[in-house]
């Protein structure tokens, strides 16, 4: 028997809040091949040693990297929310670190998805073309063939043929388009606002599971201009980062956005850890309850109700909340991406 979710997650969050934390070493001991990160070790999330001027020129990345940038994408390995914290409020630190628990999982099991795509780089100029956006796989045959139906945490990398980012069921593309500054050293730095022609940010769509069987149900997103459907909207105000290895991995990523209280009210979030949330509309409840099912929680709740998170932003003039996260990628190879958007990777 479940229990009301909402009160669960209250609970839960007041009792972390209460005694020392201990996520990191339940990540560690629950997902052995995923690093655990100690945020005090790195010191400000926002200081991580990046300053990339634009026009600079980054000749010297190109020597690094031996000009293969170009047309690399970069899948996320790791996100970290490191705002908003228990500076934000008392019990933020909690909730954000069942997040991060949360999207370790999703990230290391596919079923969170992110892809940072390079296109053309001016390195006289010190310029480079992004795209950034949730993306999908496409399963080889004889992995269909062998299970046709599986959950989606248990499809591992060895039975993905390829990757390719998402599109909207119209066709639309759910990616983030991003001019970036890069460096000699081959570090990137994204304005959001110098990406804007309004000066504002640029939306980033952070997407779990296929566009067809959707882990987040917030379908009136896609009413806002520039939304997609079943989506949790960032806008982007600041990205950086640095190509390392080779350029065959992205690390000492931080990026900062806002998402806005009435987009973190449209989203209600599948809590069913078998990832079995169908949509099935109750007579009662909440908004969540009525637009997508019992078992989903509304985002907008848990940030503001739950862990009292106060408003420290703006969308497009309305009140939003800060957020703040590191992360890294590695390169993708070239046989296993696939460059065509697509709904779901199905592509011909």
């Amino acid at each position: 028997m479940r229990i009301p979710v909402l009160l669960f997650l209250a609970a839960t969050v007041l009792l972390v809040t209460s005694a020392p934390s201990r996520c990191s070493s339940d990540r560690a001991a629950r997902y052995p091949d995923i690093a655990v990160f100690d945020p005090g070790a790195a010191g400000d999330a926002g200081q991580v040693g990046i300053d990339v001027s634009e026009g600079a020129g980054a000749l010297g990345c190109q020597a690094l990297c031996g000009g293969q940038i170009e047309d690399r994408a970069f899948k996320f390995t790791r996100i970290f929310v490191t705002e908003p914290n228990e500076d934000t409020a008392p019990q933020a630190g909690a909730l954000v670190d069942i997040l991060n628990d949360l999207w370790s999982r999703d990230l290391a099991s596919n079923v969170l998805n992110l892809v940072f795509e390079v296109g053309e780089v001016d390195y006289v100029a010190g310029a480079a073309s992004v795209l950034v956006g949730p993306a999908w796989y496409r399963r080889t045959p004889e992995a269909v063939a062998a299970n046709p139906s599986p959950r989606l945490d248990e499809v591992p990398d060895e039975d993905i043929e390829a990757i390719c980012l998402l599109t909207q069921a119209d066709g639309t593309p759910m990616t983030g388009d991003f001019s970036a500054a890069l460096d000699d050293t081959c570090a990137f730095n994204i304005d959001g606002a110098g990406n804007d022609p309004d000066g504002e940010g640029v939306f980033l769509a952070f997407h779990t599971g296929p566009t067809t069987d959707p882990v987040i149900c917030a379908p009136e997103q896609g009413q806002t201009p520039g939304l997609s459907a079943n989506t949790i909207p960032l806008m982007i105000h600041v990205a950086r980062g640095r190509f390392a290895d080779d350029c065959g991995a992205i690390v000492d990523g931080f990026m900062s956005g806002c998402i806005a209280l009435e987009h973190a009210n449209r989203i209600c979030m599948c809590i069913d850890q078998e990832y079995k949330c169908e949509p099935q509309p109750a007579a009662v409840g909440g908004y969540c309850a009525q637009l997508c099912g019992r078992h989903f929680l509304n985002f907008g709740d848990l940030v503001t109700d739950v862990a009292g998170i106060p408003e420290t932003c703006t969308v497009m003039g309305k009140q939003g909340i800060r957020i703040a996260a590191e992360f890294e990628a590695v390169v993708l190879p070239a046989e296993r991406y696939d460059p065509r958007r697509s709904i779901d990777c199905l592509v011909d």
